[in-house]
This record gives structure tokens, sequence and C-alpha cells, in this order.
């Protein structure tokens, strides 16, 4: 009997509490690095994201067999800046459901979309770099 209360006052005057004797959860490194915040103060912080206007997409689509495909992607691609686009480069092979989708029919293909995903304009065949600006400066 004297040892259960020499333990039991040892449990209860140790800095870590009376829980040293009760089984601790696992937990995950993303549980640690978690923070909680109090109610009061969590509403404080919340701040409403800003509507992020999305980039315009460009899809190129192309095969590793097509001499016009390749070509473009040497000559053409690497020489165009994007700004406010992002360039996809789709394997037509390896895609046909997207191909079917838009309405490819040969390559290479490319198909610009807006900020929400809808194609508001299409292009054919090699063009090389001027011919490819101009194609996407006009709407």
């Amino acid at each position: 009997m004297h040892d259960l209360i020499l333990v039991l006052s040892l449990v209860w005057s140790s800095p870590l509490g009376p829980g040293v004797l009760e089984a601790q959860p696992v937990r995950s490194a993303l549980s640690l690095s978690a923070r909680v915040v109090p109610p009061a103060t969590a509403a404080l912080k919340v701040a409403v994201p800003k509507p992020v206007a999305k980039k315009h997409s460009i899809l190129f689509f192309t095969a590793s067999w097509c001499p016009a495909c390749i070509q473009m992607k040497s000559q053409t691609l690497p020489y165009i800046s994007f700004p406010g686009h992002e360039l996809r480069i789709i394997d037509a092979d390896a895609n046909p459901q997207l191909l079917q989708a838009y309405g490819v029919q040969s390559l290479p293909s490319y198909v610009v979309l807006d900020g929400t995903g809808r194609a508001y304009k299409q292009g054919v065949g090699y063009r090389d770099v001027h011919q490819f600006v101009d194609f996407l400066k006009t709407r």
C-alpha cells in the first residue's frame, strides 16, 4: 500500500501531470506542426480570399511521330513568352479523350482556353514565331 501511495504522489507531482500513465495517441508530423486557435481569435484571423484571375491556357496537341509538331516544339515554342497564359503540351497518343473533347483532327493543334476553361480559339498546323504570336494576339 505504501508503494502505491508513493507512485501516485510521484505521478501527481510530475510536471507532465496525471496523464503520464495513460496511453498517449500517436501523432503524425502534420499534427505536431498544427496549431489550435481559440474560436474567438480564429474569427479575427480569417481573411476572405481575394478573387484570383485564372490564367488562360494554351493546349498544344502534339505527337512524337509528327514532323510539324517536332519542328514547332523546337523552333517556335521556345522563343515565345506567354504572359498571362500557361502552355500545356499534350501528347495526342496518350490523351485521345482530350483530342475528341476539343475536336482535334490533325496535328499540331492548339486550343486557347479562357480563365474559366472555355475554348475560345483553335488553330492547326505549323506556325513560326511571328505567325503564332499573331494567332495569340487576335481574339
